[in-house]
């Protein structure tokens, strides 16, 4: 009983195996969620003086942690920098006594520069909407597209401009000798002047502006233009400017007056003051109800205070340094950042206390004069720090910053329609010189900044020139339209008649753009005798309104011919051209056979006695050839044929055309000896295991199945 069973089961095993049993089974990647990764608190653009136009000083960023420089970018000129400089999408703004430059934030490469009509420091520059607006010295006011560098517009101003430019909601605020203009972003025009003598950058909040002319400080209508409160101030610093918080108002006085003032931003009443050791130059920064600045005396200090009512929270002294008064701080990250002597600070900001600090080394021609950073501000964005020094040479602080980005370009074709499939491929180089291989959409750890698609693949085709720079948006979304230009595709096939009278070949053609055909378009054909030093026309036609062509071409004599068809393009679609080899052979009085193939046919010969064909292919130019074999049917009656590449069998189709046999095999290499037995042997038959396989198996189990049955009816 326990045999039977055993068998059984042994059957059934077999039988189940058999039934199931396939090829190996594919898996099917399913489609991948798109992730937008949307913007790092760690970024958070400078745009212009002190981070926005209420001066406060404060960003998110990070701070670095460590003194390191991940660049530094040489001006190469005998003025320094005064101004700090702006960074908005990866790029940096500076002017300098004699240039505006654009640089790299992630590498320090410089991307474009402007060279000044005047030699003259410049002010900090203001971005916004791809613009970047900068005062080049004297009375002059530039905007550049933020891209290319082009300048958009430029506005004279009636005397020196001394301020640096605030944007706001469109309209550009500057400062100058004789008052304060409003410029119109767009255009440059002059929206509104306002009066007033030696005018500094104003504060810009809620269509509100507050300035400062002379030891006035005034509230101005930015709309209408109206001033609403003034108050006066002696020994009012060279700050020029103050800053908005919350309803309330900070400037700080120079020598003899010592002084930071808190006044309501609304009527210019008085809310509190606080009597520094020293004076102040600089802006002071708030950030969480704190305010910081720094004062000199024969040392620097570092206080900070309640915006609440001006109390003291703590005082820093910093020993052997000075001009802290000159530096506008920057808070953030629990760290504040300034300038005191020659040397950039970070300190905590819970209580002052040193982090790290950098010391800029003294190169060149004013080893004997360099300051340092000496009175320079700083500006902050994507965690690293930006500075300039004495000796006009450009910091960045930090590290490279990586980030998860989504990359899903619309790919347009030459008439500007989304194409499909997508590209193959695409090779991105990124800021810091890398490069990745990726389709897309994909998403990609990469520095934030800018990068460049380098090349894209479609269809085995470099579709894409020349680099196309791609710029991150302030969310970290890349969706660029690139236009690519997809190539013209055209096929050219020869069929030929087997009778030497009348002797013809059938010339046919498509051509394409994404797969579709191209109508009415005129096509030359040619024909050489010469392996293509001069050529010979057939004719000219036109494509249907599917893209096809054919034209009727009679040779002369028999031989070897390159057929090439030619379309010259126009401005949409790119030109192309195809040519085909062709060797014609007479043989046995009035037949004829032909060869035609994307390789050089040489060396054809027959031997009527074997039935055999002899040629040889060469110089391949595509990955994948192919011959096409017209042999006449009075040569072979019954063609029975195999054919040989370098000595090995290859897969062929024979197929009935008239008169004719047609035989096509293809092959991937370039040089080959073809020999072709028209009176071959049909290969034996042969099963493949992996057909047998089941076959046997279900055998075997219906065998063992009628043992069993068998054996049980014996013994009942």
């Amino acid at each position: 009983m326990k045999q039977k069973i055993v068998l059984l089961l042994l059957v059934c095993s077999l039988l189940f195996f058999a039934i199931s049993y396939e090829t190996p089974f594919s898996i099917t990647e399913s489609s991948h969620t798109q992730i937008t990764v949307s913007q790092s608190s760690n970024t958070d653009w400078w745009p212009m003086f002190q981070h926005d136009p209420a001066h406060t000083g404060s960003s998110s960023s990070i701070v670095p942690e460590t003194n390191e420089t991940l660049w530094i970018f040489d001006i190469n000129e005998i003025y320094s920098v005064g101004f700090a400089p702006s960074v908005v999408d990866g790029r940096v703004f500076v002017g300098s006594g004699r240039y505006f430059w654009c640089i790299n934030s992630s590498t320090g490469v410089l991307l474009w520069s402007y060279k000044k009509p005047y030699l003259d420091p410049s002010t900090s520059p203001a971005v916004s909407n791809d613009r970047v607006v900068i005062s080049g010295g004297q009375n002059e006011l530039y905007c550049f597209n933020v891209e290319n560098g082009n300048m958009l517009w430029n506005f004279t101003a009636e005397s020196w401009l001394r301020s640096s430019p605030v944007i706001d909601n469109g309209r550009v605020f500057v400062g100058s000798d004789d008052g304060l203009y409003c410029i119109d972003q767009t255009d440059g025009g002059l929206l509104r002047k306002y009066g007033g003598r030696g005018c500094g950058s104003p504060t810009v909040v809620n269509d509100k502006l507050w300035v400062i002319w002379g030891e006035r400080l005034c509230c101005i209508d930015s709309v209408t233009g109206n001033q609403l409160w003034e108050s006066t101030f002696t020994n009012i610093g060279d700050a020029h400017s103050t800053v908005y918080y919350q309803g309330k108002l900070l400037i700080g006085t120079g020598y003899g007056n010592n002084t930071l003032y808190c006044l309501n931003s609304d009527s210019g009443e008085l809310i509190w003051k606080y009597k520094t050791e020293g004076w102040i130059s600089a802006l002071p920064a708030i950030t969480n109800d704190k305010v910081f600045i720094g004062d000199r005396g024969n040392t620097a200090r570092v206080y900070c205070l309640s915006i609440i009512d001006g109390s003291l929270i703590w005082k820093k002294t910093y020993e052997n340094e000075y001009g802290a008064e000159y530096s506008s701080p920057v808070v953030a990250d629990g760290k504040i950042i300034l300038c005191m002597g020659r040397k950039l600070y970070v300190l905590n900001e819970t209580d002052g206390e040193i982090l790290w600090s950098y010391d800029p080394p003294i190169r060149g021609y004013r080893v004997s004069e360099s300051h340092g950073f000496t009175g320079q501000s700083v500006a902050l964005a994507e965690g690293r720090i930006y500075l300039a020094s004495d000796e006009a040479k450009l910091f960045c602080f930090g590290s490279m910053l990586y980030y998860d980005i989504t990359v899903d370009p619309q790919y347009l074709d030459n008439e500007k329609k989304t194409f499909t499939p997508l590209p193959s491929s695409c090779v991105f180089e990124f800021s810091n010189g890398t490069e990745k291989n990726a389709s897309s959409p994909i998403i990609l750890r990469a520095p934030l900044g800018s990068f460049t698609i380098k090349n894209v693949t479609w269809n085995g085709y470099g579709v894409l020139p020349r680099k196309v720079s791609i710029y991150l948006d302030s969310d970290l979304v890349w969706r660029p339209l690139v236009n690519c230009t997809l190539p013209t595709t055209n096929s050219l096939i020869l069929s030929s008649s087997t009778s030497s009278v009348g002797f013809n070949i059938n010339v046919n053609g498509r051509l394409t753009f994404n797969q579709e055909g191209i109508s009415y378009a005129p096509i030359l054909l040619l024909y050489s005798v010469t392996n293509g030093d001069t050529w010979n026309e057939i004719t000219q036609t036109y494509t249907s309104p599917t893209g096809e062509y054919s034209a009727i071409w009679m040779p002369t004599a028999s031989g070897h011919y390159i057929v090439k068809a030619i379309w010259y393009g126009n401005t949409t679609f790119p030109e192309s051209s195809i040519q085909t080899y062709l060797a014609v052979l007479p043989v046995q009085e009035q037949n004829v056979i032909s060869v035609s193939s994307n390789s050089k046919v040489s060396n054809l010969v027959f031997n009527s006695s074997t039935n055999e064909l002899r040629f040889n292919l060469t110089e391949l130019s595509e990955p994948t050839g192919y011959s096409d074999v017209f042999i006449p049917k009075d040569i072979v009656g019954n063609i029975r044929a195999e054919v040989f590449c370098d000595g090995k069998k290859v897969d062929h189709d024979i197929s009935s055309i008239e008169d004719s046999w047609l035989l096509h095999f293809t092959y991937n290499h370039s040089v080959h000896e073809v020999v072709i037995s028209l009176t071959g042997v049909s290969a034996p038959f042969e099963l493949p295991i992996n057909d047998l396989l089941p076959f046997l198996l279900v055998s075997i189990g219906i065998i063992l199945f009628a043992i069993i049955l068998y054996g049980y009816k014996r013994k009942r």
